[in-house]
This record gives C-alpha cells, structure tokens and sequence, in this order.
C-alpha cells in the first residue's frame, strides 16, 4: 500500500492563474531541474522549447492589461506553460518523490512542508481576577509577539492550582484550547493559591509558568 504521507513534488498553480504559473516557470526555468543536469538530465520540455514560452508568458502578463486581444494571448500561453510544467512534473516526480532535498531541486512545490516541532514557550501570566462565574477565576496570559503571533497550531493550555504554603499541587483548575478563556471554577472565596500555566502541543507540555498568587474575594 502507497504512504499517503510520503511527500512528492506538486504544482500548487492553475492554469488560469497566469501570474502563478509564470512565476513557478521562472522559478523551474532559473532555479530547478535545468540548472542541475545530473540529477535530471532528460526533461520532458527541452530548456530551448520551455524558456521562450517563460518569456513570452512574462511578457503578457506585463502588457496585456486592458488590451482583450493581449490577454486573449495571455490566458492561452498560461495554458500552454502550464501543460509544459506537467510535463516536467512527471519526470522529476519517480526521481524525487520522497526527498524534500531533491524536490527543492526540481523548483517544484513539496506536497506538504516538514514540521520540526518544538514546545511551545513558556506561558507568563499577565494577572489573573475574578471570573464570569460564582467561585470563578480567569487566568489572563501576555499576548504572544513576534513569530510565535502568527504561529498556528494546536494547543491546550493547563491552569494548576497550588498551595501557597506547602507548594504543593492541589488540583488541576482547567484546560483550554483557548488561552482567552482559562476559568477556575469552585475557588474557595479568601482563601490565597498560587497559579501556574502550562501548555501542550505536538512536542509535549512545557516547563510551567512561574506562578502567581491570587485570593477570591466576596466582592
């Protein structure tokens, strides 16, 4: 049985996309299986057929704006390009399937990213109040920056209740997959714990926030 998850070159392009197919051409033409005739000696569309398609594909795409009969042109060039990087798609896909090192070779797109995961950095609590809820706390977490912003994965986020004396673990006091929404429920009222967040993604739990003291008022 084939590995569904094996990775293999792919076009991510249509062909009436005429912008994205000129610009993955010029990145196989510049960039991919014609700079490295070792590896892909034979391709289906020889370099003097395949770049002055390239060319003219560039140059429509420049020009044809407002012209009908220019972009008539352009979209059949599209096609044209398009069907040629099949071509080549064919005959690199049996010489690299499998190897991200050779796909990048090939100028072609891997069928989907490698995903080195590493845990998610340690939470910071930026305080922590009275809840929605009767008997109710609301963790609050600093917002992320930077990187870590627009990364996008999953994540459960793990509120642990301590004891402020002993330092030991009372209980588990929630967990989210959103870190907006990390309420305690059933807190005794004028009783100080300590607070500390974790957070879990595909490498595992993280090392534990440093903690912070809270106390449930009646108010």
């Amino acid at each position: 049985m084939a590995d569904l998850n094996l990775v293999e070159p792919v076009m991510h392009v249509r062909p009436d996309d005429p912008e994205g197919v000129e610009k993955l051409a010029t990145k196989v033409k510049n960039e991919g299986l014609y700079q490295f005739p070792l590896i892909f000696p034979t391709p289906k569309i020889p370099i003097d057929d395949f770049e002055p398609a390239v060319v003219l594909l560039n140059d429509l795409n420049a020009t044809a704006k407002g012209n009908t009969n220019l972009l008539r042109q352009r979209d059949q060039q599209s096609i044209t390009v398009h069907g040629m990087l099949k071509e080549n798609l064919l005959y690199v896909k049996p010489i690299c399937i499998g190897n991200y090192e050779l796909i990048g070779k090939s100028g072609f797109d891997p069928s989907f990213l490698p995903v080195a995961h590493g845990v998610a950095p340690q939470a910071v609590i930026k305080r922590i109040v009275k809840g929605p809820g009767m008997n109710t706390v609301k963790v609050m977490l600093e917002k992320a920056s930077g990187e870590e912003k627009n990364k996008k994965e999953s994540r459960i986020y793990t509120v642990y209740v301590f004891d402020v004396q002993t330092g030991a673990l009372l209980r588990v006091g929630c967990s989210s997959t959103d870190s907006r929404k990390l309420l305690v429920p059933n807190v005794t009222i004028m009783t100080p714990f300590d607070y500390a967040v974790s957070i879990k993604n595909a490498a595992g739990e993280n090392e534990l926030s440093a903690k912070m003291e809270f106390t449930l008022t009646k108010s």
